[in-house]
């Protein structure tokens, strides 16, 4: 009797679980990175291949040129009503917690999911709504370009007919030569985690970035 209530149990709360999933139709478009290639997993890096995309201010950015700076990076999309403000904001936390020498020296590009709606005007109008500044790159380009990137950083995210998009939270930091070194999940989690990351980056004898001496010092007492 008990096995047979239990039995029952589990068959109901698999049946309401899989109510609440969205369905799937023609029109969806689901993206699953494919760990088994170029992606987060190899620890490779992530500017081996080279695709164009376009800035906030319609400037052409080809993906590999942003190879030289430590970056944080995240993927989002300007419509999303939610979890991308959030992302922004805690990215806007990290760096307000680097000293000035450690955020002029970075970059921090957000990638759009949004190939149709997420022209450079409506990025900008996010840029500005958000109160950036120059050091952002927001970057849209072709669904194609921008499958490649989520499957570099390995970011699992769907299309629905409406245009938006569900898709991991994650934000990234990335070292010059395009190895991530972090990869964190979440919304609202306590910025030093970034920050520290960068500055680890930024201040430590094997950066690429070739700091000197007293760079090393400001960031260690930084860092603390």
């Amino acid at each position: 009797m008990k096995t047979s209530t239990y039995l029952l149990i589990a068959i109901v709360c698999f049946a309401v679980s899989c109510s609440k999933q969205k369905p799937v139709g023609k029109n969806d478009t689901a993206v699953t990175a494919d760990t088994s290639g170029t992606s987060y997993n190899n620890h490779g890096s992530i500017y081996d291949m080279d695709m164009p995309f376009t800035d906030q201010n319609g400037k052409p950015v080809g993906w590999t040129s942003l190879k030289g700076k430590v970056r944080i990076m995240a993927m989002f999309f300007s419509h999303c009503p939610a979890a991308c403000p959030i992302i922004t904001e805690d990215i806007k936390k990290a760096e307000a917690l680097l000293p000035e020498a450690a955020r002029d020296s970075i970059g921090i590009t957000m990638i759009s999911f949004d190939s149709k709606r997420d022209t450079s005007a409506r990025l900008m109008e996010f840029y500005r709504a958000h109160n950036l500044n120059p050091r952002w790159e927001l970057l849209h380009g072709a669904s194609d370009d921008v499958r490649m990137i989520a499957n570099l950083l390995n970011v699992d995210y769907k299309e629905w007919p409406s245009g938006d998009f569900t898709h991991q939270n994650l934000i990234f930091v990335v070292d010059c030569s395009g190895r991530i070194a972090l990869r964190r999940e979440g919304l609202g989690k306590d910025p030093h985690e970034l920050s520290e990351k960068v500055l680890a980056l930024l201040y430590t004898s094997n950066s690429c970035c070739a700091p000197t001496p007293a760079r090393v010092a400001d960031g260690l007492s930084a860092a603390r």
